[in-house]
């Protein structure tokens, strides 16, 4: 993983091979990424309010972003 500080990414794409399944684009996003089962596994958690992703993170078993 390249060292991009993440805290300034507030766009996500998501592209497969028909092209673009999902974005967002809100300015005020928080971008959070999760690698799990040996980093076979990438969750990403777009939120505007970081409480909020927090608590999903944590319901989801990502209790350290």
């Amino acid at each position: 993983m390249n060292s991009t500080d993440l805290h300034r990414i507030t766009r996500l794409e998501v592209i497969d091979e028909t092209g673009r399944v999902y974005t967002n684009w809100h300015p005020d996003n928080r971008i959070t990424l999760s690698f799990q089962d040996g980093n076979r596994t990438l969750k990403v958690f777009v939120g505007r309010d970081s409480q909020a992703t927090r608590n999903t993170m944590e319901a989801e078993g990502d209790a350290n972003p």
